[in-house]
């Protein structure tokens, strides 16, 4: 059947100060039943929509902005059901920013407030979530049955000081004044059909969803591990997760824990950095240069997706017509069963000195559907 695809809208404001973060609800676990569809379809996508204004009184002081201020402003996305638990699992916005402009091939949109503003200045961005593969063997095996599970969201802001500070000045303002989150999703909508034999041994077409029954789920995680020294072969305390996940691609980023910028002196400061993924002492990737690495990425995502201080190692590396899609997820790296692992990333890195380094680690990556989310539906 042809496709029909619906959007909905929830939408949360708060207002935060420089003073103190504030959580938009609702929380992680808590079903939002305002806005969301569900039941008999499928969710393609999740926009999310992240927008306000900044006020400015300068008060005779000069404004200063930060660069990616309103992705630094997210410091973390949860998006689920209560069924499939987190599929985006508290990314902040960067990251999942960086991450969605090699995934999914998408420009991304950001809108930061002005250098030049005195009173008061907007901010935006615009984050799309794919929740279906086309590297899969299938592309319904990702999409997001709504059957009966509930949709959550919850987003965990920041301060004013992730978009600038005024310095000098006699009682200075510089606040987060507004703030709006607003969710859309599009849906391919059911009944689906299949066909089979009548009564009369004749084929026709009767409804059938569980004709295009998802096996897996996206799932994007990150965690962050902050450098104290500098080291050859530095190894990623604890390792990497495994044993419930299929790794589509793994992102290594160079950033700030306290500010959440990007950063480019932490690895790859010295032409010789290398790096190493082994999986039960089995190299994946073999002592390569964090430097090569890097530079197959910009040449084959361009330079502006890849900025200096991240590097990409592809399990699913694009194709090469163009399209920027290459082997399914079948040939991916499945580590959802295998017993006891060892899975390790060892690095050369360099502390600076400066700031709180730290890399951030991410992954773009599949889930089997927990048994509750695992829904049939009658014909």
């Amino acid at each position: 059947m042809p496709e029909i695809t619906i959007r909905s809208t929830v939408q949360n404001q708060a207002v935060v100060t420089s003073s103190a973060p504030v959580t938009v609800s609702p929380p992680s676990f808590t079903p939002v039943t305002t806005g969301w569809q569900v039941g008999n379809l499928f969710m393609k996508y999740l926009v999310l929509r992240i927008s306000g204004t900044i006020s400015v009184t300068l008060g005779g002081g000069t404004l200063s902005v930060n660069q990616d201020g309103i992705l630094r402003f997210i410091k973390g996305l949860i998006f689920g059901t209560d069924l499939h638990q987190n599929l985006v699992d508290n990314v902040d916005g960067l990251t999942l920013y960086r991450m969605l402009a090699v995934s999914a091939r998408q420009n991304g949109y950001e809108v930061d407030i002005s250098s030049t503003i005195t009173s008061s200045g907007n901010f935006e961005a615009l984050i799309k979530i794919p929740m279906f593969n086309s590297n899969a063997l299938r592309a319904e095996d990702t999409v997001l049955d709504l059957n009966r599970a509930q949709p959550y969201i919850r987003g965990v802001w920041g301060t004013a000081s992730d978009f600038g500070s005024i310095s000098g000045g006699t009682s200075p303002v510089f606040e987060v004044s507004a703030l709006n989150l607003e969710v859309s999703m599009s849906y391919i909508r059911g009944p689906f059909v299949t066909t089979k034999a009548g009564p009369n041994g004749a084929m026709q077409t009767v409804p059938n969803i569980n004709a295009v029954k998802p096996n897996f789920m996206p799932y994007w995680f990150n965690q962050q591990v902050v450098i104290n020294s500098t080291a050859k072969q530095f190894q990623i305390p604890g390792g990497l997760p495994y044993g419930d996940r299929i790794y589509k691609k793994l992102f290594i980023m160079q950033r700030d824990a306290s500010t959440l910028a990007e950063r480019s002196d932490i690895v790859g400061v010295n032409d010789q950095d290398r790096l190493t993924l082994s999986l039960n002492g089995i190299n994946i990737v073999d002592n390569e240069e964090w430097l090569s690495i890097q530079h197959k990425n910009q040449n084959e995502y361009g330079n502006a997706t890849i900025p200096a201080g991240m590097i990409v190692i592809d399990f699913d590396e694009p194709s090469n017509d163009g399209t920027g899609y290459g082997a399914r997820l079948a040939d991916a790296l499945n580590l959802i069963e295998g017993g006891q692992l060892t899975f390790n990333l060892k690095i050369d890195v360099t502390n600076p000195g400066t700031g709180s380094p730290a890399l951030f680690i991410a992954g773009d990556c599949v889930k089997a559907i927990p048994p509750a989310a695992q829904t049939t539906r009658a014909e």
